[in-house]
């Protein structure tokens, strides 16, 4: 037997589509118009649980993605909802700065969950600039896809002597440590498409077919392997 809408809600691995999922099944997108607080009250009230306060930073930051474009050119926004998307945490209304990591992952739910809305939309340069900040830290200067928006300071490599090796092995090392996050990447991606399939509600076929959709999508994005 399978968890109730109850036990998933309080479940810390439940990710942000799927807890929209739920919060849509059971309150339309009328949930989108409510606040905060109103959000907490219904789902107590409607489940029988206390909220904790992972649930309502995805909520929260679920309803941003859909009410707003801040994501896309606030680095204030951008960078919590990336963090809270790979299960990071608000803490007294602060959160840690989004990792490389974090905001691969937070573009890819991101633009599963929004569809045609988040290829419609544009990166500005604060949202931009942080990723490219992140990618020169981690010594990618080839951003994968799904951070093509990224903007890449520019570099001074021409003033520092390299042998021919070194510059192989800092390609190697590059090219390991982004094999190894897109590799998590696929992993996450198939984790909450089978979250999705397992939720004990009757999901709109036309929501589950587009995130099934994004996610056909975004295979290539990812280098994917390719499935039976």
């Amino acid at each position: 037997m399978g968890k109730s809408v109850q036990e998933w809600l309080q479940d810390p691995e439940l990710f942000t589509t799927c807890a929209m999922g739920l919060v849509f099944d059971k309150f339309g997108t009328e949930v989108l118009k409510w606040d905060p607080a109103t959000i907490v009250l219904e789902i107590e009230r409607t489940f029988n649980i206390e909220v904790d306060h992972r649930l309502m930073d995805k909520v929260n930051a679920g309803i941003t993605l859909f009410d707003s474009n801040l994501f896309f050119i606030s680095p204030e926004v951008f960078s919590p909802v990336c963090n809270i998307l790979n299960f990071g945490a608000m803490l007294g209304g602060m959160s840690i700065p989004a990792s490389l990591d974090d905001i691969l992952w937070g573009c890819t739910e991101a633009r599963i969950l929004l569809g045609d809305i988040y290829v419609k939309e544009s990166f500005g340069h604060g949202p931009a600039r942080y990723t490219g900040a992140l990618l020169a830290s981690a010594g990618i200067q080839q951003p994968p896809p799904i951070l093509s928006f990224a903007e890449l300071p520019e570099t001074y490599i021409e003033d520092i002597e390299y042998t021919e090796d070194d510059l192989l092995e800092m390609v190697r090392k590059q090219d390991a440590d982004l094999e190894e996050m897109e590799r998590e990447n696929v992993k996450r991606m198939y984790r909450m498409l089978d979250q999705l399939t397992k939720l004990p509600i009757k999901m709109d076929d036309m929501f589950l077919e587009a995130v099934r959709t994004q996610v056909r999508q975004m295979e290539p994005l990812l280098d994917f392997p390719q499935t039976d």
